[in-house]
């Protein structure tokens, strides 16, 4: 790990050898599905806070102690 490189074995022990992290990620991001028609059509009118005047800063630690 401290080169940056993982040991890839299936859940069967066989091994396949080591890779790159970041190569790890992209090959795992290009296997995700696209969203589907749907998803984005019951997502286009979500509640956003933005819409609506609302601060979209973070709470600091004091306010949340409140």
């Amino acid at each position: 790990m401290a080169d940056g490189t993982v040991d890839i074995r299936t859940r069967d022990n066989k091994r396949h050898g080591t890779k790159k992290v970041n190569v790890i990620a992209d090959e795992m991001d290009a296997l995700k599905c696209e969203k589907s028609a749907m998803f984005t059509k019951f997502y286009e009118n979500v509640w956003k806070a933005e819409d609506y005047g609302a601060a979209t800063e973070e709470i600091s630690a004091t306010e949340e102690s409140k």
